[in-house]
């Protein structure tokens, strides 16, 4: 796809269609239509990495050495007079060489040859165009980005701070005082980023500052500059009791760092053992999901515009010393206008990803409300979220199973029991009812707004349906393509 967008210039399906049905039109068989003056060898690798059997897809070592020999694209694309022998042409160019190449005039042992550069041309063009788009976007100083998001500057009512260390997030987002950190004192505070400060989720280091403080300091000096802005701004925007709090940032001597107060209780993920056991008591893990409920409803119906973050899974799920949920990393969070957006991108963890969102490429709350259902599942049924070791390795499937065969129930008791831990039958069942509830279609997914009232048990638990019917549609396309085929 993207090769026909490099040599076409457009779209594929440039017809007015919608973006989310580009998946529905390539199971049904459809495929864009190259342009005329791209070369026949180009073209038949093109269309055998659009075959609807990911087997007979070209490997990328195949492709790198078809398009590095020129015997099969120049002389293709050349005039219609010039003709060689194949077994003069063996010399391989690499890099940009073969466009120069070309252009002057392509030297072997025995003859010249010169070719018409027509399409070579316009590809080279259209590359060139990207290429210093590109360029322009760089060349915006990292100050200039941060400007533009921070705002301007306030003061605080904190006595013993300046009124410069505080900065704002600009006011169309809601917003608190951040506090602009001198990387000596981060520096110090972490032990120089010793690997002995290190906690678990990378590159984020543990530092007691100068008054005693205990935070988390993340490094995004490696990093993309985009998530430290998103992450930044995001995190920065509101308080909630169940969003790990931005203490504040420092952006100088080319180091990128976020400061978050420290989370003694660690991540979920620390909690969820293979064997299914966990250190967590049913009022632990109750209270873990109404956590989890109140962040994902703040982000999703508090922000304006609405936020979805896109990565809710337990490695970003902390708890502090209360046991509390607490979410974080927000580096590929998005804002919505109009509730929904197309991306180029698919962003998150295996698993945990809506699979219409992987399918269409249109991004809604309704991807957040999918992985918080697999959490849930994840922390009734006792098992991770993909178990190569088991029959169905994949968590949803796996409960979707045992519930059409209403035999989840049970064996979420099972596992409980197995912990050696009270629980109440009714919160069980409640829990069990959202977490199917919210891997179900998007259409059948409640909003986290009235999971929120779920929870308080304001409301009953949404009843699922004995089938699963997410990819309903898309299988019976897939299934009609391969019988055509």
């Amino acid at each position: 796809m993207v090769c026909y967008e490099i040599l076409t210039g457009k779209v594929p399906f440039d017809d007015g269609g919608k973006l989310k049905d580009l998946h529905k039109r390539l199971l049904r068989g459809e495929r864009p239509i190259l342009p005329s003056s791209c070369p026949p060898y180009l073209a038949s690798y093109v269309e055998r990495c659009w075959h609807t059997n990911p087997e007979k897809r070209p490997s990328f070592a195949q492709i790198s050495r078809t398009l590095r020999h020129l015997k099969g694209i120049l002389l293709k694309s050349a005039s219609p007079s010039c003709s060689l022998m194949e077994d003069k042409f063996e010399q391989t160019l690499a890099g940009s060489d073969w466009v120069f190449a070309a252009k002057n005039g392509f030297t072997t042992k025995s003859m010249t040859i010169t070719i018409e550069m027509s399409w070579y041309n316009e590809l080279e063009s259209k590359l060139r165009e990207r290429i210093e788009a590109a360029a322009k976007i760089k060349q915006f100083r990292f100050t200039d980005l941060v400007s533009k998001v921070l705002g301007r500057f306030r003061g605080s009512s904190d006595k013993g701070l300046k009124q410069e260390e505080y900065v704002m997030i600009p006011d169309s987002v809601k917003c608190c005082p951040l506090r602009i950190f001198p990387y000596e004192e981060l520096h110090q505070a972490t032990d120089g980023f010793s690997t002995n400060n290190r906690i678990e989720c990378g590159r984020v280091f543990k530092g007691t500052l100068v008054d005693g403080q205990v935070v988390a300091v993340k490094d995004f000096t490696d990093l993309s500059m985009s998530e430290f802005l998103t992450e930044l701004e995001v995190s920065g925007s509101g308080r909630h009791p169940n969003l790990v709090p931005n203490l504040g940032f420092c952006y100088e001597e080319g180091n990128f760092l976020l400061v978050h107060k420290f989370m003694p209780g660690g991540a979920l993920s620390n909690y969820l053992r293979p064997d299914g056991v966990t250190q967590l008591t049913w009022a632990q893990k109750y209270k873990i999901v109404c956590g989890l409920t109140s962040a994902l409803s703040f982000l999703h119906n508090d922000c304006s515009p609405p936020v979805v973050h896109r990565d809710v899974k337990p490695s970003n799920i902390f708890l502090d010393d209360n046991q509390e949920a607490c979410l974080t990393d927000f580096g590929i969070a998005r804002p919505l206008f109009g509730g929904e957006a197309d991306v180029t991108a698919i962003m998150g963890s295996f698993g945990y990803v809506a699979p219409e969102y992987v399918t269409s490429g249109t991004l809604a709350l309704e991807a957040d409300v999918y992985s918080f259902g697999v959490v849930v599942l994840e922390l009734l049924c006792g098992r991770r979220v993909i178990d190569r070791n088991e029959e169905i390795p994949y968590i949803v499937e796996y409960a979707w199973r045992l519930h059409q065969q209403e035999r989840l129930l049970d064996a979420t008791r099972e596992n409980i029991g197995r912990e050696g831990h009270h629980y109440d039958e009714e919160e069980l069942r409640c829990l069990l009812h959202l977490g199917l509830a919210c891997t179900s279609h998007p259409e059948d997914r409640p909003a986290m707004r009235r999971v929120v009232q779920v929870m308080s048990k304001e409301v009953e638990a949404p009843i699922p349906p004995h089938f699963w019917r997410i990819w309903d549609k898309v299988q019976e396309e897939e299934t009609a393509s391969t019988s055509e085929e």
